[in-house]
């Protein structure tokens, strides 16, 4: 269980009656909470400083300390109305980005240590789908932000996946969805490319399935320069 701030009330869902849809800039308690996070790792790492406390490799297994991050702040915007449903603007980010070494190994060798540190890096705004207000479901949408157009056109397509914690039980069947539900989806959620940087969102995941364009394929990742197998024969 990865420890977290939610912003607002799990159960309250404001409605945006169809005037400005912009995203909000990121809650100022998001920057407090920061602070105070980050005060409190300084005086753990200053304190195993200067206790000498030294990790152990029993302790931590084969666990890296260098990638994980501490704590994470969500933020909710207005819920919007779609065909038979509603979507929910999310923002996720981490409270401390990268852990120092040494907390992360002290905090990983103590028991439920690890509930305070996670590796998952999928941050930013993504849509939650609510089959009414009150009620979220297990998918949530998200941008295909590495999407670059073509010559001929096109638009940024959206996807849909599982959502990632499995804390909502009720299913948002989007094989059943329509064409006229998925284009509205859409519809909801394309104002905001034109108000902010395609990297303050989510990139779909790699299990993703598309809403709209129905026919949109997923950009795959980019290739790390040392996994690129060289073509050609072997000098000698």
């Amino acid at each position: 269980m990865m420890v977290r701030h939610d912003g607002d009330d799990d159960d309250a869902h404001p409605l945006d009656e169809g005037g400005s849809t912009a995203l909000p800039e990121e809650d100022e308690r998001i920057a407090r909470a920061r602070k105070r996070t980050a005060a409190i790792i300084d005086d753990l790492h200053a304190a195993l400083k200067n206790s000498g406390w030294q990790w152990h490799p029993d302790h931590i297994g084969e666990q890296v300390a260098d990638e994980w991050y501490f704590g994470e702040y969500v933020q909710r915007a207005p819920i919007r109305r779609i065909h038979r449903g509603y979507l929910e603007p999310v923002l996720r980010v981490p409270l401390i980005e990268r852990v120092p070494a040494d907390v992360a190994y002290f905090l990983i060798s103590l028991p439920g240590g690890n509930d305070y540190l996670d590796r998952d890096t999928d941050f930013g705004w993504h849509y939650h789908y609510l089959i009414n207000r009150n009620t979220r479901t297990d998918v949530i949408l998200c941008w295909d932000t590495r999407w670059t157009p073509s010559p001929a056109g096109g638009v940024r397509p959206i996807f849909v996946e599982k959502h990632g914690e499995g804390r909502y039980t009720t299913r948002g069947k989007p094989d059943r969805w329509g064409d006229t539900k998925r284009e509205s989806m859409r519809e909801a959620c394309a104002p905001d490319l034109a108000a902010h940087p395609v990297t303050i969102f989510r990139c779909a995941s790699d299990k993703s399935v598309p809403v709209w364009p129905r026919s949109a394929v997923l950009t795959p990742r980019p290739v790390p320069p040392n996994t690129v197998k060289r073509i050609g024969r072997k000098s000698k």
